[in-house]
């Protein structure tokens, strides 16, 4: 045994290591970003066809099917089709050239759009015609358009057979605002038309009835509408409805939602050509809100439409064509009296011909101003000069505003565009359920069994995506089933839906820049208030499910804001 004076002391113990240097924390693990509705339809689409087989080997029995699937995908694909219907006349082709801001189809009982004209986005202007007899498609020049448009009168058999096999146009432009969608300028809703339509409609073989039932068609096959009511057109508001749920294109309609009878949730109404009351009304966009107020409420447009806004169609369309010439001539025109240039505007086809040696602007110049202006446009645009307007593209800018279109454009994009792809995954999701029809009698048990799962996976993005419950709330609060809240809180269900911006200010009803702190005390606060309407019992049915979702969408806020 070692005595204790030879054992060696026992080691110091390690020191302890030095402590970190302080440094910034390690970055959390990222967190993943939500999936949009355009990736979950795509994965939708991706696993609905997976469930049916290798896409060269599919059974014969889901072929139909596997075929749909495609169409879907094709739907997916493409931009949102919002239609424009209405009556023969009722100015929807001008309402078009007003919103892409220049003359892109023609217009004026002239130039009868026979034909349906589906305007896209594209890097060149082209005309592309698509035929009823299965022909390839046929690509023109722009300027063509107007003799394919169905008013050309052909004297070559095989022209004029080629006109009557037409089926629609595409019209590819590259102005921005075809960005957000397409616009489908349909013929009309009439079944009984002038003398000179039905004589170009005879000489291209077809009927009234052809013509309205290509533009029912066309606008069941639409993801949106814009109904178009021409002022005059009519007897009464009942009478303008009438055009459109006589065509199955209101709610419960044909159409179903599988385009026009989605009601106020995919249609907005455009009151067009409302410059026609002046001289009588000294501010035709003012008697034209009243008529569309009455369109809205006496005569239950609410139940169609989203809502009904007046333009004057033509002033806008003029906006983007006048040139330096027609600025000039305005200039000149400006000059004049007021009351004098009022009086001689409201008298029409006497200013367009009369010398009046007290106008500067010979008639054949006041005759290209008027047919482009109108006499409330002209006078319009002489008064902005006369207040300070300093060049063509503020008279542009002015023109467009004061017509109503500049605001019409933004309805179209906020309703329609912010949420293109939403409604158009819940048509899919409509369609989708229609699947176990298409097998044949012969079909087996895995193959139905197949079918049924891929349905589910579109079923399952009802629940899957919080946009599509705020979406039936949003349809049932259009179609007044939420009984029971306020006024206020009706209101806070459109706006958190997003009908009056997408941003999270505008869903909170605040305005734009708006500190994050008070975003999140606004959503904190409206949590709390749609938490106890959850939790009272006095709600039921249709009305506690929005309260439900009114609460998620605010927790969702409250996160994105930074909140929680």
């Amino acid at each position: 045994m070692t005595p204790l004076w030879r054992r060696r002391p026992p080691a110091p113990a390690a020191a302890p290591p030095p402590p970190p240097t302080p440094g910034p924390d390690p970055a959390p693990d990222p967190v993943p970003e939500p999936e949009t509705v355009r990736e979950a339809t795509a994965r939708a689409l991706g696993e609905a066809a997976a469930l049916l087989g290798p896409a060269h080997a599919v059974p014969t029995a889901l072929r139909p099917v596997a075929g749909a699937l495609a169409e879907y995908r094709e739907l997916a694909g493409r931009p949102m089709r919002v239609a424009l219907v209405g009556r023969v006349s009722a100015g929807k082709s001008t309402l078009v050239n007003a919103l892409l801001g220049a003359h892109r189809v023609e217009t004026g009982a002239e130039e009868l759009t026979f034909n349906v004209s589906r305007l896209t986005h594209g890097t060149d202007r082209a005309v592309t015609v698509h035929y009823r007899d299965g022909r390839a498609p046929t690509r023109h020049r722009p300027e063509e358009l107007a003799e394919l448009s169905a008013r050309a009168r052909a004297e070559d058999p095989g022209e004029l057979d080629r006109l009557r096999a037409v089926d629609h146009l595409v019209v590819d432009d590259p102005s921005p605002y075809l960005r957000a969608f397409d616009l489908v300028d349909t013929p009309g809703l009439d079944s009984v038309l002038g003398t000179d339509s039905a004589n170009t409609l005879r000489f291209l073989g077809r009927s009234a009835d052809q013509v309205r039932a290509d533009s029912v068609g066309h606008a069941g096959g639409a993801d949106a509408l814009v109904l178009v009511f021409a002022r005059g057109l009519a007897q009464g508001e009942e009478e303008l409805l009438a055009d459109f749920t006589g065509a199955g294109l209101g709610p419960g309609g044909g159409s179903g939602s599988e385009g026009g009878g989605g009601g106020a949730l995919t249609t907005v109404g455009a009151l067009t050509k409302v410059e026609l009351y002046w001289p009588e009304h000294p501010d035709p966009l003012a008697e034209g809100r009243k008529v569309a107020d009455r369109v809205m409420t006496a005569a239950g447009g609410t139940r169609v439409m989203y809502d009904l806004r007046p333009v004057c169609s033509l002033v806008g369309a003029a906006a983007g064509q006048l040139t330096d010439a027609d600025f000039a001539d305005l200039a000149a025109l400006a000059a004049v009296e007021p009351a004098l240039l009022a009086r001689r505007a409201a008298r029409g086809p006497y200013f367009t011909t009369r010398p009046y040696p007290d106008l500067p602007v010979p008639p054949e110049r006041r005759a290209r101003l008027f047919g482009l202006l109108a006499g409330y446009g002209l006078t319009l645009a002489c008064g902005l000069l006369r207040d300070g307007v300093p060049d063509l593209p503020a008279l542009r800018a002015e023109l467009d505003r004061r017509s109503g279109l500049a605001e019409f454009r933004s309805l179209l994009a906020d309703h329609f565009g912010a949420r293109a792809d939403l409604l158009k995954l819940r048509r899919l999701v409509d369609r989708s359920r229609t699947l176990p029809a298409l097998l044949p009698a012969t079909a087996g048990a895995r193959e139905r069994a197949a079918v049924e799962r891929a349905v589910g996976r579109f079923v399952d993005l009802e629940v899957q995506q919080h946009a599509f419950r705020e979406l039936t709330v949003l349809r049932d609060c259009y179609d007044g089933r939420l009984t029971g809240l306020s006024d206020r809180e009706l209101r806070e269900v459109r706006q958190v839906a997003g009908e009056f911006g997408s941003t999270a200010a505008a869903r909170l009803g605040l305005p734009p820049g708006t500190a994050a702190e008070e975003l999140r005390r606004t959503a904190a606060g409206r949590l709390a208030h749609w938490a106890a309407l959850t939790a009272d019992p006095a709600h039921a049915g249709p009305s506690r499910r929005a309260c439900q979702v009114l609460r998620r969408s605010y927790e969702r806020l409250l996160v994105e804001t930074g909140g929680a």
